[in-house]
């Protein structure tokens, strides 16, 4: 004889559904996990906020600027070099040049002198659009030494 009671029977996506909820439960309320967690925070906080105002190595060395030279301003085709200052004690840098507003990288390439050429692929990704330049230079163990930035915009063909 059927049963006229009928059990519901979940699907075996709902019964795990249930069983995270059961597991997040205790811990969403638990006092002790938030309170660990502030902590924590504060902790790593507090971490950076000394290595700020007692700069170790690392943070003592990134003092200077890398004087980026070309390109600048407004252009009426993409750039054929990227040139920079050198930085004394740095052995090679990195240029990286994204599109201002997608943050789209159109050129990423390591150096090991003060300038590049865009390849003909990395001048084809350089569209018209304003973008966002940088030169990192690296000392011989690897860290940041310098940093510098600056902006350039291409201008559409037959642009004025």
């Amino acid at each position: 004889m059927p049963n006229p009671t009928k059990i519901p029977v979940d699907t075996p996506e709902e019964v795990l559904e249930h069983g995270i909820e059961d597991l997040e439960r205790p811990m969403l309320r638990s006092w002790g996990i938030w309170a660990a967690s502030v902590v924590f925070a504060a902790i790593l906080g507090g971490a950076g906020a000394l290595t700020v105002l007692a700069p170790g190595r690392e943070a003592a060395r990134v003092m200077s600027n890398v004087a980026l030279t070309e390109p600048r301003g407004t252009l009426d085709q993409p750039p054929r070099i990227f040139r920079w200052n050198a930085v004394p004690g740095a052995t090679s840098y990195i240029v990286a040049v994204a599109e201002i507003g997608s943050g789209e990288v159109a050129l990423l390439r390591p150096a090991r002198d003060v300038l590049i050429a865009p390849s003909d692929v990395e001048g084809a990704n350089l569209m018209p659009g304003r973008y966002n330049w940088s030169v990192e230079a690296l000392g011989s163990d690897g860290t940041t030494v310098a940093r510098g930035e600056a902006s350039f915009a291409i201008l559409e063909p037959g642009a004025p």
